[in-house]
């Protein structure tokens, strides 16, 4: 899904044209060399672009039962954080992230670059995000509550919530039981993570069938219900509204941010 990989995929078949029984070992060299000089100078122009016109693309996918709303970072960091955060020219999507408890905290584990804002495990959360310099992680809770603790973590953010799909089967989840209601997640494809929005109220069965089905590969819960208030800047930075319900926004604990690299 990633502009990077089609360009190069592009002209490695380009290049591949001729067959290289037929090239002598110095023009296959030149060819080779001229070809990695075309994809760093793509690499480069892309960087450029992704810093000089950051935004969040939405783009909308069938997914069976439900249609999935997906919005695509370009040129922006993910960052979880448990201050309100607010759109800015530096912020261009925010959605909550944690559950927030009956006693209005963070409902589980949540580490904020290496802080514990709440080391209490909740045994019931099976899912982690773990968020890094280097990318993010999306895992069962089990296979890293041994080595994931407030003293260990470094600048890592973490939190749990519900797993949804990992390694693109359906991660078995009753919390919400037939209720039917809007559904949000963090979703890692092969090549690109992104927030995904059922496009209408759906049972949460029915959102992984959905995520399944857009070729998701894993994928964990964001809060929503009377909590799912939040919002993106578009490609014409414009900011949208996102969520249907906004009874708790007040009480919410944390978040999920998008900012500029």
């Amino acid at each position: 899904m990633k502009p990077t990989i089609l360009i190069i995929v592009t002209l490695i078949s380009l290049s591949s044209c001729n067959p290289v029984s037929s090239l002598k070992g110095s023009t296959t060299d030149n060819i080779i060399d001229s070809l990695n000089q075309k994809i760093t100078s793509l690499n480069d122009e892309i960087k450029l672009d992704q810093k000089l016109y950051p935004h969040i693309q939405l783009r909308s996918y069938e997914g069976g039962l439900c249609a999935i709303n997906l919005y695509i970072p370009w040129g922006l960091k993910l960052s979880l954080v448990s201050k309100r955060p607010v759109i800015s020219n530096e912020t261009f999507l925010i959605v909550p992230a944690a559950y927030t408890s009956k006693q209005l905290g963070i409902d589980g584990l949540f580490i904020e670059n290496g802080k514990a804002i709440n080391p209490t495990i909740n045994n019931k959360l099976n899912g982690a995000c773990v968020i890094t310099s280097n990318g993010l992680q999306i895992v069962p809770f089990d296979t890293i509550k041994a080595k994931k603790t407030a003293s260990k973590i470094n600048n890592e953010s973490l939190f749990q919530q519900s797993l949804l799909i990992y390694n693109s089967k359906v991660v078995k989840c009753n919390i919400f039981g037939n209720i039917q209601s809007l559904r949000r997640a963090l979703i890692q494809f092969e090549n690109l993570t992104c927030i995904g929005e059922s496009h209408r109220p759906v049972t949460i069965q029915e959102f992984q069938e959905a995520l399944i089905n857009i070729g998701a590969k894993n994928a964990i819960n964001l809060d929503m219900g009377s909590w799912s208030e939040g919002m993106f800047k578009n490609s014409f930075c414009e900011t949208k509204m996102l969520g249907d319900n906004f009874a708790n926004t007040k009480n919410q604990t944390s978040w999920l941010t998008y900012s500029r690299q």
